[in-house]
């Protein structure tokens, strides 16, 4: 899973708890940790291959420059 600060960006891609952790104080990502990670894990994996493969990548880029 990834875990990773609590910001803007972050936040654009990760879904607290359903495709990663956000934190926003060094305590918090110890206690996010320490919770099972299955799920989230899994649906990481599907959110990334749905959303930002090297294919769905080169697709939204070259909508980008067509437009």
């Amino acid at each position: 899973p990834i875990y990773a600060r609590n910001i803007d960006g972050n936040k654009a891609i990760i879904k607290h708890q359903r495709t990663g952790f956000l934190f926003d104080t060094p305590n918090e990502i110890l206690n996010l940790i320490e919770q099972p990670t299955n799920d989230i894990t899994k649906n990481a994996y599907e959110y990334v291959y749905n959303y930002h493969s090297k294919r769905k990548e080169i697709e939204a880029y070259s909508e980008l420059f067509k437009n």
